[in-house]
């Protein structure tokens, strides 16, 4: 089983909250969203018409974000993947002193644009945005390969 390290735990927490902020766009018409946790999972998201909002975080692994653009990790969803309604994207540096939880609006300033390109019955494909003068990933600081470069966090229904 996955363990979110203690010191991701605020970062993630910061995640869930910016991912249940765009959830309730889900909850459309008036409805709102309520915290459930049957005794077998843990903070699941309920809308009011009874639709169950499950959360799964999952390790990115290794990644050199300086070299390469792009990024497949498993899901493990199996035919839930069609249920996908959301994935937020936590990267984390090399000194683990920043944490960057997408979704992240492009600034030209920073070029920051990190997203989902595609997702399959097996895969979630990440993709870094470059530009012509570089892209903030495209340092030092994201090329180290000896540790997990962060997480997502994937909402589907069942």
């Amino acid at each position: 089983m996955f363990r979110i390290p203690s010191k991701y735990f605020f970062p993630l927490l910061a995640s869930i909250i910016i991912v249940l902020l765009m959830l309730i766009s889900f909850c459309f018409g008036g409805n709102y969203m309520e915290i459930y946790n049957p005794p077998d999972r843990v903070n699941l998201v309920r809308c009011v018409d009874g639709q169950i909002i499950y959360p799964k975080i999952i390790d990115i692994g290794a990644w050199d974000m300086n070299t390469d653009l792009n990024k497949v990790v498993a899901h493990g969803l199996g035919a839930k993947w069609k249920n996908i309604i959301s994935i937020s994207i936590h990267i984390v540096n090399d000194s683990d002193n920043l944490h960057f939880i997408s979704p992240t609006k492009y600034h030209e300033d920073y070029n920051l644009e990190i997203g989902v390109k595609s997702v399959n019955a097996t895969n979630i494909y990440l993709v870094i945005r470059s530009g012509a003068s570089g892209y903030f990933y495209h340092t030092a600081s994201f090329s180290s390969t000896s540790s997990s470069r962060g997480f997502l966090t994937v909402w589907f229904v069942e």
